[in-house]
């Protein structure tokens, strides 16, 4: 996880723990209220309104708060991962983050998203100073296309650990589609359309599996 999110995290839990010191409660996204009996150095200790006693440690709300601000939307399935009190984690992030966020309810569930904008820095595939230049300026995301990168070859994938950066490989087969449709290829194809666009998903699926190490 990128730095400066576990940073923001600690500023964003404090923030949390001055708020709760004065309101006491926090509700959970159906609407329940939670009752902050204790917040304590490692711990916070809270009773549901159900009656039930849980703790949640100021670890797990921190590492939640980070995934959160770098997932920028999540769901309550997600804090399962942080505390087994996932309800309770997810009312909190909800709380945290009420000013710049959406909540919506899903069939599934609730989903929260960050009103925030994410910068993608795109086309350096083949700039060999690109992606130092990216993190020199503070960037952390790339977009690559899955097609320049079979064209280019896949050093650059091997560069995001050294710079610490994140990158979402575009699979680029709706450009291809229209590309092949405005140059009237459709017929010089050897498949039918349906297995040709099978064929592009499985070659992308499979280039991500065997660099999923560098991703």
């Amino acid at each position: 996880m990128i730095v400066k999110y576990e940073t923001s995290a600690r500023s964003y839990e404090r923030m949390f723990k001055r708020e709760m010191k004065k309101a006491g409660y926090f509700n959970t996204a159906s609407g329940l209220t939670n009752y902050i009996i204790q917040y304590g150095k490692n711990a916070i200790t809270i009773n549901t309104q159900k009656g039930s006693s849980i703790s949640i440690t100021r670890g797990q709300l921190r590492r939640a708060i980070s995934f959160t601000l770098f997932k920028r939307t999540i769901i309550r399935k997600d804090m399962e991962g942080f505390s087994s009190y996932s309800s309770a984690l997810f009312g909190m992030i909800n709380r945290i983050f009420h000013h710049i966020a959406r909540l919506l309810k899903l069939r599934e569930g609730y989903r929260l998203s960050l009103k925030t904008l994410r910068f993608w820095a795109s086309g350096l595939e083949r700039e060999k100073n690109g992606l130092q230049l990216l993190k020199r300026i503070g960037g952390h995301f790339v977009l690559f296309n899955f097609f320049q990168i079979l064209q280019s070859g896949t050093s650059c994938l091997k560069q995001l650990d050294r710079y610490n950066l994140y990158a979402y490989i575009d699979s680029e087969s709706y450009s291809l589609h229209n590309q092949k449709y405005r140059k009237g290829l459709q017929n010089l194809s050897l498949f039918d359309e349906q297995t040709e666009q099978d064929m592009i998903l499985k070659g992308y699926a499979d280039f991500i599996n065997a660099n999923k190490n560098n991703l």
